[in-house]
């Protein structure tokens, strides 16, 4: 079975390309419309994942189009915006999903459509009030662009507001200015390190997980001795971030 997904936000596409994979799909990604049809002319596939606002237009518009080629196409509509899945049903597009939302809502609403049991019209299928009320809000202290982006996009897929900060200090300003659920924070920073700043953020009465791609014999023990509630390895695991906000902030709305 092979999926097409179709959105420009990079960390995003990349983290629903993951998911379908363990999933036994073969993913693609395309970030526009114009390449998402030539994807389509050159390869078959079973599953359309798409966003709405894409850079040259529209994907509801996409989906129509590519569902007059393949009728049997199954086609997931994704957006933050309401209005667009009011929009998406109108054009009898049935499933759909708010932004963020959880990845076993996607794997359910996918192995609906696929068994064919997805309702249909006014009544279709639309998870979008599922979504956490209230999501885990985390503040990511990340100063690699690259890592920043694949983390936020790992932590918007598992249910999670974000917010990011390029620096302990950065981040000392935005605990004073936000409440956070959880802190997670990388050790090698510019200026302070992650392990200096932990008794500062701690003292917010925030939960701080420190995640590091350098792991020395004591590197988790010290990260817990400073006050940290978690210690976790990069590249990150989904299913261990997961765990570890879900264990730091039990309130919180995520799979």
């Amino acid at each position: 079975m092979r999926a097409l997904i179709v959105d420009d936000d990079i960390a995003v596409s990349h983290m629903l390309s993951r998911f379908l994979t363990q999933w036994g799909w073969l993913a693609d990604e395309t970030p526009c419309v114009s390449t998402a049809l030539d994807s389509f002319k050159q390869d078959s596939y079973d599953l359309l994942l798409c966003d709405v606002d894409l850079p040259d237009g529209d994907g509801i518009s996409l989906a129509r189009d590519l569902l007059k080629i393949k009728p049997a196409l199954i086609v997931i509509i994704v957006s933050g915006d309401p209005q667009n899945l009011d929009r998406a049903r109108e054009a009898g597009l049935a499933a759909c999903l708010h932004k963020p939302f959880k990845m076993d809502d996607l794997r359910a609403l996918i192995e609906l459509e696929c068994a064919g049991k997805a309702p249909i019209g006014s009544q279709g299928l639309s998870l979008e009030k599922q979504a956490p009320r209230d999501p885990v809000h985390v503040l990511l202290v990340e100063d690699d662009p690259s890592q920043l982006a694949d983390a936020w996009g790992i932590l918007e897929a598992i249910g999670c507001r974000v917010a990011a900060a390029e620096s302990a200090e950065a981040a000392f300003r935005a605990i004073e200015r936000t409440h956070f659920d959880v802190i997670l924070t990388d050790n090698i920073l510019p200026g302070m390190t992650g392990f200096q700043a932990l008794p500062r953020l701690r003292a917010s009465g925030t939960p701080v997980i420190v995640m590091s791609s350098q792991h020395g014999p004591d590197t988790e023990k010290d990260a817990r001795l400073l006050g940290a509630a978690a210690f976790i390895m990069k590249p990150l695991a989904v299913k261990e971030l997961s765990r570890l906000i879900r264990q730091a902030v039990p309130r919180g709305a995520l799979p």
